[in-house]
């Protein structure tokens, strides 16, 4: 009897034992597990953007991620449909990634009756036979939307008045609480701000108003500057925008210097004071030369007659 229960004690600690030899192999097989390289997802991702209530372009951009590392995929060819793909008349165009994944096509105007026919229109972005993803697909609904731009002037200053209307039910209605930006289009396309605040936001009405104080803005000839509203990639509208030029800038004009004799001018109009160094410099040097050489002709020749 003693004996069976040594042996049966034997047992559960052989069985113990093995249990806890196997432990570190299921922990190091988690460890391995987790620390496995995460799947890289593709997406395409897509904006809408309508310029002056009369340009309208797609832009998209192709990128892969993993955790938190992004990357864009290059050279990647995007069929771009305005409803889906079911219609061959519905294709925008083909659209080829650039280096940083980004490309953008204009909606043409043969397709105008179809984003007009409803209150809402869809872009339809595809790529086939991606290598390691497969097909690619985006969507993108887009309600459209309109942004007006005036300007006014009074005893108080400069004023810009910008109302934004969405389309609903076949009705253009006022758009409230859409931030937008009100600014002066500088060189390379960015906004500097009329006034304080670079961002406004609109009433129930769709209107936000902006005072106008910054002053001393180089304008072109006539003083005139560019003032932009600007809604950026709004989740219905996609991103808007519309100018109005006003003469509330720096009168400033252009004067070119081609041709005039300058230090980064071409040969021939090189500045007289440094042409007249250059030459002085070479003539000092050859002048030398030739009077030594001068010199050693009469050097020679007195000796011979000695």
């Amino acid at each position: 009897m003693m004996k069976k229960k040594r042996n049966s004690f034997r047992k559960l600690v052989l069985i113990f034992l093995v249990l806890l030899s196997g432990q570190p192999a299921f922990l190091i097989k988690a460890q391995s597990d987790s620390t496995d390289k995460p799947r890289r997802k593709a997406f395409i991702i897509l904006h809408y953007h309508c310029i002056n209530r009369s340009a309208q372009y797609i832009s998209l951009q192709t990128i892969t991620k993993a955790n938190k590392t992004v990357e864009p995929l290059r050279g990647l060819p995007v069929n771009v449909y305005l409803g889906d793909d079911s219609n061959p008349s519905n294709l925008i165009g083909k659209v080829m990634t650039k280096e940083d994944g980004k490309g953008m096509i204009y909606l043409p105007a043969s397709l105008k009756e179809n984003w007009h026919s409803g209150t809402e229109f869809k872009i339809y972005a595809v790529s086939d036979s991606v290598e390691d993803f497969g097909r690619l697909e985006s969507e993108l609904d887009v309600t459209p939307g309109r942004v007006q731009i005036d300007t006014s002037t009074d005893d108080a200053g400069h004023h810009v008045t910008a109302k934004v209307m969405i389309l609903q039910d076949s009705s253009w209605v006022p758009a409230s609480d859409v931030e937008i930006k009100i600014g002066i289009r500088r060189l390379g396309g960015s906004i500097l701000p009329v006034g304080e605040e670079e961002n406004y936001t609109t009433d129930s009405v769709g209107i936000a108003n902006a005072d106008f104080t910054v002053e001393n803005i180089p304008g072109d000839r006539e003083g005139q500057l560019e003032i932009v509203a600007r809604i950026d990639d709004h989740e219905q509208m996609g991103t808007l925008e519309s100018t109005i030029t006003a003469p509330w800038g720096k009168s400033t004009e252009y004067v070119s210097h081609y041709g005039e004799r300058s230090l980064w001018a071409r040969g021939n109009r090189v500045p007289l004071w440094l042409l007249s160094i250059a030459i002085f410099i070479i003539a000092s040097v050859w002048g030398t030369l030739g009077y030594l050489v001068y010199r050693f002709y009469r050097l020679t020749r007195n000796q011979s007659v000695v």
